[in-house]
């Protein structure tokens, strides 16, 4: 993995463990004269933000899915070979102009999805791609 890499790994770490830290600040800082609601509501925002980031990596996923298959259909590459890349990754982001929908601090959790969750796969007679890692 090289620095771009580990440097994906540490962010999504990172966001997770602050979306955590602030749910346990709102946990700890309620109190029984309405402080509750407040805790709810932080909560709640830590859980849309990791909801929110789960979405992007998802899609990041399927691009990374669909970027491989059309390697493996194309041929001449190894299943490594077909595997994105982060910049091929980043061009995806680019190119769906994700941006506009997640904002630019989720690129990151994009590029992730589309290299980290995408499986080797093998091209099977009859033009079957079917995930074998």
């Amino acid at each position: 993995m090289g620095n771009q890499g580990r440097w994906t790994v540490v962010m999504a770490v990172v966001m997770l463990a602050i979306a955590g830290g602030v749910v346990a600040f709102a946990a700890s800082s309620g109190t029984s004269d309405g402080g509750g609601s407040a805790r709810e509501q932080v909560k709640s925002e830590a859980q849309a933000r990791v909801d929110e980031t789960a979405r992007v990596q998802e899609r990041g996923r399927i691009a990374g899915e669909q970027l491989r298959n059309v390697r493996l259909h194309r041929g001449g590459v190894t299943r490594v070979q077909a595997l994105p890349t982060e910049a091929d990754c980043g061009q995806q982001w680019d190119y769906q102009d994700l941006a506009k929908e997640f904002g630019d601090k989720h690129r990151v959790d994009f590029v992730y999805g589309c290299t980290h969750d995408v499986k080797l796969a093998q091209l099977e007679p009859g033009g079957t791609i079917v995930e074998v890692g």
